[in-house]
């Protein structure tokens, strides 16, 4: 299942960090931690709903996608 993350855009080192968790995990399909979303490969929502929990900022909301 693909989700999206979104949440305030920012570059800082904890963005960054986050990002190169995402990366190593291989559930990273595209994202860009400047304009604050990420688009994941992941088996179940509450995965994803994981995934957001790390996210270092507070205001994120996870979307899944439709289709393939």
């Amino acid at each position: 299942m693909r989700y999206v993350i979104l949440t305030h855009p920012g570059d800082d080192l904890a963005m960054a960090r986050y990002h190169d968790e995402l990366v190593q995990a291989g559930v990273l399909l595209a994202g860009d931690q400047a304009a604050g979303f990420w688009l994941l490969e992941v088996d179940t929502r509450a995965e994803a709903d994981e995934w957001a929990r790390r996210v270092p900022h507070d205001d994120v909301e996870v979307r899944e996608l439709a289709g393939r």
